[in-house]
């Protein structure tokens, strides 16, 4: 165990060890787990600098399995990651380790550490180092850090770099296998920098800062089990994307169960900013507050993304999911790949006084998916906002489905309010390229000054077996499943029930 102290160095600075490079560490000669506590005032350094690690790099079988049980409990400590001369350079900083991977053999490790440090002194540029780190000598070993649940295993004060900030982790080379389990983080963790990354997103206007509660971003062999920010854990970053636990996520995040709060500006989700992976069992049971593009779990759903099983289970008497702007969503602001089997669990559970305002995503993209997505009756949650107002999609240019393999209907429970356009049951505004079907959908459908219908208060695509069982009021235009039928549009095998 390391208590306290201020450890300074370039590259590679931990607050236990600076670069480890053997698993031998872990364990005792008897194989018993060897627990790792580090305790430091501050620990600082240029690239890859960790509370505990500044980098991991090792060798692992095929079938080897490495767990570190680990805890870095200071909570007056810092972890950061700067370049003394050059402040806009350094990077890679984590809570534990700020930079891990792990090779085939012995010599793949030696190799790379001594590539690396050839190129920190050639290039300094992070962007170009770890784009190297996509080619490696590949293990299917795997790396685990292990939490314990009944206690806070990072109680650091804050985790800082300029780019590649987490709570746990600042970076894991994809090729890397990892999981993080059983953690809690109370560190602010912040980034400097946001830089652009067209692999990830190639539009002129998103930069990424890569900074996550537990990892700025989970790489595609990653999985983070059953973690969560608490008590002051919260992620402040220059980026596009905002997320409570992962900036971006290309792994998987799961049995995350008690999300707490978190607010920003835009682009904001509580779970990942950006998801292009899957994100399973997870449950926000705070708030999630911010302008445009507030989702519940993620704020952008990307056409790779999947998420089942999750939702919001909020208590409070306020809104879980609120935001100011536009594409406001209980589980994803904006949805292009899947969503399934997802829940809201909250007496209002999203409210917005922009456009595009849902239960379950504000704006449903073209290639977007819903399927098996439910309000369960006793909680009949409030969906509130302005204009184009859904109980699954504000916006629906996608295919919402109740029940994917069968023409059975699955029973939806929202009351759906918008104060200025139009409030549908199932989505304000369907266009052209959009679907709903399969669906019985009750609850109270109001529209202050604008249209309002029981499944679409817009249709301009089609609406197939969808039931409505509930109440429908506006000041304009009223229908029990669509108000405006536009041209083109089509209405098979649906009706009205009282």
């Amino acid at each position: 165990m390391l208590g306290g102290g201020y450890i300074r160095g370039e590259n590679f600075t931990g607050g236990y060890i600076g670069l480890n490079t053997t698993p031998a560490l872990f364990t005792d000669i008897a194989g018993k787990q060897n627990r790792i506590q580090s305790n430091p005032n501050l620990v600082e350094g240029s690239y890859y600098v960790g509370g505990a690690f500044g980098g991991l790099i090792m060798a692992a079988d095929a079938d080897q399995e490495i767990v570190i049980d680990c805890s870095v409990n200071n909570f007056l400590g810092d972890v950061v990651s700067q370049d003394t001369e050059q402040p806009e350079k350094g990077a890679c900083a984590g809570g534990y380790a700020g930079y891990t991977c792990l090779t085939l053999n012995d010599r793949s490790a030696t190799a790379r550490i001594g590539d690396m440090v050839r190129r920190l002194s050639a290039v300094g540029s992070v962007e170009d180092i770890l784009a190297e780190d996509l080619a490696g000598s590949h293990t299917d070993g795997r790396l685990v850090f292990e939490g314990r649940t009944d206690e806070y295993n990072n109680r650091l004060k804050g985790v800082t770099a300029p780019l590649y900030a987490g709570g746990v982790v600042g970076y894991n080379v994809p090729y890397t296998r990892m999981e993080i389990r059983n953690i809690q983080n109370s560190a602010i963790v912040q980034a400097q920098r946001a830089v652009a990354d067209p692999a990830l997103d190639d539009r002129e206007d998103v930069t990424f800062s890569y900074a996550g509660g537990i990892a700025g971003i989970v790489t595609q062999k990653m999985v983070i089990d059953n973690c969560r920010n608490v008590e002051n854990g919260k992620v402040l970053a220059k980026g596009y994307y905002t997320g409570g636990l992962a900036e971006v996520n290309l792994g998987t995040i799961r049995n995350c169960g008690n999300i707490g709060s978190l607010s920003g500006s835009d682009h904001i989700g509580s779970v990942a900013g950006l998801n292009k992976g899957t994100v399973q069992k997870c449950t926000l049971t705070g708030q999630v507050t911010g302008g445009s593009d507030v989702g519940g779990l993620v704020a952008y759903n990307d056409e790779e993304g999947l998420i089942l099983d999750s939702g919001v289970s909020y208590k409070g008497q306020d809104s879980a999911v609120r935001g100011t702007g536009k594409n406001v969503g209980g589980v994803a602001a904006q949805n292009r790949g899947t969503i399934t089997a997802c829940f809201i669990r909250s007496s209002v559970g999203v409210s917005g006084t922009g456009e595009n305002i849902g239960g379950i995503t504000g704006l449903n993209l073209p290639e977007g998916r819903i399927y098996q997505t439910a309000a369960y009756a006793d909680d009949k949650p409030v969906v509130a906002g302005a204009d184009n107002v859904g109980g699954l999609a504000g916006y629906n240019q996608g295919n919402l489905r109740g029940v994917r393999d069968s023409d059975d209907q699955m029973l939806l429970s929202y009351d759906v309010q918008a104060t200025s356009g139009r409030a549908g049951g199932i989505a304000g505004y369907q266009d052209q390229t959009g679907q709903i079907s399969g669906w019985i959908t009750s609850g109270t459908v109001q529209s202050d000054s604008g249209l309002a219908g029981g499944i679409s208060a817009e249709n301009g695509g089609r609406i197939l077996n969808c039931t409505y069982a509930g109440i429908v009021r506006a000041s304009g235009d009223v229908g029990g499943i669509t108000a405006r039928n536009n041209e083109n549009a089509r209405i098979e095998s649906s009706r009205c029930k009282s």
